[in-house]
């Protein structure tokens, strides 16, 4: 069997309190990609939110709509595209990341 390294990401979030937990495997490029966003979040582990990916659409003087992102706003030292593609892997309606984990070893299916 090979030996593979996974991703654990466990929060809540606004709409379920209750939890938010998801695993899935990643490649170990895809580690060292996400780790500065990682150690930024790190530095907000004690706000009530450190993590936002709420759109709002802010209206101009002109008239037009703009679409303004809350999580460009909480991580603006971070490029927009890593924090999409991160927020692409996280647990549907999580606002408080709690823990973040990677594993590596292989994966047995018992029943």
């Amino acid at each position: 069997m090979e030996v593979k390294d996974y991703l654990i990401i466990y929060g809540h979030g606004i709409r379920s309190p209750k939890g938010c937990y998801r695993e899935l495997e990643i490649n170990p490029n895809d580690i060292v990609k996400f780790t500065p966003l990682i150690k930024e979040i790190e530095k907000k582990d004690k706000e009530d939110c450190n993590w936002n990916p709420c759109i709002m659409l802010e209206r101009q003087e002109d008239g037009t709509y703009y679409e303004h992102h809350l999580l460009y706003d909480m991580y603006p030292m971070i490029s927009h595209e890593l924090l999409d593609e991160f927020n692409e892997i996280l647990p549907n309606h999580i606002s408080k990341i709690e823990s973040i984990k990677i594993f590596s070893g292989q994966k047995i299916k018992i029943m």
